[in-house]
């Protein structure tokens, strides 16, 4: 067997790579050159981001029809000046249309009563809803529970709902979260804000009018968004009725 003895050709060290920029030097130097010719976030440009949001047309965020259920056995009661006030601190140019449960006493349990009917086709054609119920018990009213029990799951049609309760205390001021609001998303209530608990003490005094501005102020928008929304993809109410 014949042995090879020719010598093995060296493949040449690359000096330059392509584009513009040449390599030279040792191994290790190239090697750092190299990197430094990496493309990295760091060492892109800066540039400007802009976001584009979508901004509704007055038209489309403008809530026309406003329906406060008052769930209190009394008609004409603190809660309903709550529930009203607080419908006129968000969408002052509204109709206003106030739902009394309690005149509703006497059909709530006989299915297919027609006062109940049209009182649950005003709710269903409303663009805000304000729920309004005295604390009892530390919860709402059973008189209200009766009322809300006419609607199938998510038949609001993510109807923007503001929750209230009307306590004599703060002892009881999350009872708007933990009880009122889950029932009222049950039902399909859409609920953006935070919900309103009302002092007794600060209806008919300047602190209700005080806390609704605040209230407005931080919360306003939110209701206004989702009203507009839901008007401009057309949601109907009873989507989910059963």
């Amino acid at each position: 067997m014949t042995q090879d003895t020719r010598t093995p050709r060296r493949r040449p060290a690359p000096t330059a790579v392509d584009g513009p920029h040449e390599l030279r030097g040792s191994p290790g130097e190239r090697r750092r050159e190299w990197r430094k010719q990496l493309v990295t976030p760091q060492s892109l440009p800066a540039r400007p981001v802009r976001v584009t949001m979508a901004r509704m047309s007055e038209d489309e965020g403008a809530i026309g029809r406003v329906v406060v259920v008052v769930g209190n056995p009394k008609v004409g009661s603190r809660t309903a000046t709550a529930g009203r006030a607080a419908a006129a601190a968000v969408a002052p140019t509204a109709e206003v249309t106030t739902v009394e449960v309690a005149e509703l006493a006497g059909g709530l349990f006989a299915w297919g009563d027609p006062a109940v009917a049209a009182a649950k086709a005003t709710v269903l054609g409303a663009d805000l809803l304000v729920v309004a119920t005295p604390v009892y018990k530390a919860s709402y009213t059973g008189l209200l529970k009766s009322f809300l029990d006419q609607f199938g799951r998510d038949e609001l049609g993510a109807l923007a709902t503001v929750p209230l309760m009307v306590g004599a205390a703060p002892l009881h001021s999350l009872a708007v979260e933990e009880q009122l609001r889950p029932v009222l998303v049950e039902i399909g209530a859409s609920c953006p804000t935070r919900g309103l608990y009302v002092l007794e003490s600060a209806i008919g005094s300047g602190d209700l009018q005080t806390q609704l501005a605040e209230f407005v102020g931080l919360w306003g928008p939110a209701l206004t968004a989702v009203a507009g929304a839901r008007s401009v993809a057309g949601v109907e109410s009873g989507v989910g009725a059963r």
